[in-house]
């Protein structure tokens, strides 16, 4: 599934958009990138999130790019020991 537009679509994965169901729906749907929210993914599933989009990819005959990030500072919050690193 080879896309012609100049624009990049980024799905963000998180607790709602989990399922390799949704993670289909959304690629149809034409995402291109999919950011991995590692708030919401621990580290040691990465691995299994990064295959599932793949086989998703191979089924649909496309390609995308996995983008894992980390927490961000939030508005007004000093850098905390309890805050994850990555």
């Amino acid at each position: 599934m080879k896309r012609s537009r100049r624009t990049k679509i980024i799905a963000t994965l998180g607790p709602a958009s989990d399922s390799a169901e949704m993670m289909a729906k959304l690629f149809e749907a034409g995402a291109d990138t999919f950011r991995l929210n590692m708030s919401h993914l621990a580290r040691d599933r990465l691995r299994e999130k990064v295959g599932a989009i793949r086989e998703i990819e191979a089924r649909a005959g496309g390609r995308s790019r996995s983008w894992p990030t980390c927490r961000g500072r939030s508005s007004g919050s000093a850098p905390s020991a309890a805050m994850p690193r990555c």
